[in-house]
């Protein structure tokens, strides 16, 4: 098995979507993050067949710099995934780096497992092959109640993602912020991700023509996944959460997707977001463990020690 820097993105992608790889590994999510960090993509050939894909990007925490793979390496066998997690491992040795982490879609063997994760372990996966009426009579009782609900008192919904658009939803993510009490990221992020990769910003209006809820879906495959929402809690009562997510699937059948990721849940962390996911149906899949490959083993220790508290706390 041979393995060296990718060689042709084009045909990477083909392989990924083959492989129902992630978009967290593609072309377009690469050059997204080059805006800001460093990221390299390695191939496997064997016999001069693509057999794996490996997309990693250079992170940092208070115990020095590591590579991260997001949901990969993606390989046809663990053979290939496993010797795509060493190469990254030995190029992080040479770069000196902490450690490499990975969170595949399918089980690595080599290193050890991880006590943090950076995306979900679990999510929903929905069918939407079929007819948006099946698809609606699929949802849970109050989930197609909200959709008509939120129909019958006006809300509409747009696709707009130019600067007026972007920044309506960047107000309502930072209103959200607020209320919830996390960080988000930047609007210059945002714009990026929109120009970067096959996405579309829909935005909820009321009939007072205000924006009282927003999502952004992404596209790669037969895959349509939701990366970002928010919502006006004062206008909760509209439940336009739910009406924008159906026309958002909607849309994304005309995209030519066949299934939906809801992209994460967690009933211990996210009760509520987990509980209103969960009223749209899907299958949940859960994802292997993390695993990470320490390369500085004192560093790494105290890494691994203070995640160990953070995720029991």
């Amino acid at each position: 098995m041979k393995v060296q820097e990718s060689q042709n993105e084009k045909e990477g992608d083909k392989f990924l979507i083959k492989e129902n790889g992630s978009f967290t590994q593609s072309i377009d999510w690469g050059n997204f993050k080059k805006k800001n960090q460093k990221v390299k993509r390695l191939e496997a050939r064997e016999s001069g067949s693509l057999v794996g894909v490996c997309q990693f990007l250079e992170e940092k925490n208070p115990f020095g710099e590591y590579f991260y793979i997001p949901y990969g390496p993606v390989g046809k066998t663990k053979k290939a995934r496993n010797r795509l997690f060493k190469e990254v491992a030995e190029i992080g040795k040479k770069e000196g780096k902490t450690f490499v982490k990975s969170e595949p879609t399918k089980k690595v063997r080599p290193g050890r497992p991880s006590n943090h994760r950076l995306q979900p372990e679990k999510t929903l996966v929905k069918d939407i092959s079929e007819e948006p009426e099946e698809i609606l009579s699929g949802f849970e009782e109050n989930t197609r109640y909200s959709v008509r609900y939120s129909k019958r008192k006006g809300v509409e919904i747009q696709k707009n993602q130019d600067e007026e658009g972007l920044q309506r939803f960047f107000q309502l993510l930072k209103k959200t912020e607020e209320r919830q009490g996390f960080d988000s990221f930047s609007k210059e992020y945002f714009k990026n991700l929109l120009s970067e990769i096959d996405s579309d910003l829909f935005l909820a209006i009321s009939e007072e023509g205000k924006v009282v809820a927003s999502t952004i879906f992404g596209y790669f495959g037969k895959t349509a996944t939701s990366l970002h929402s928010a919502f006006d809690y004062k206008k909760r009562k509209l439940r336009a959460t739910s009406l924008i997510r159906f026309e958002a699937i909607k849309e994304s059948k005309k995209q030519g997707c066949t299934e939906f990721d809801a992209w994460g849940i967690d009933e211990e962390k996210m009760p509520g977001v987990t509980k209103f996911k969960k009223g749209f149906g899907g299958e949940e899949v859960r994802y292997p463990e993390a695993r990470d490959i320490p390369l500085k083993h004192t560093k790494y220790k105290g890494y691994s020690l203070a995640s160990k508290v953070v995720k029991n706390n």
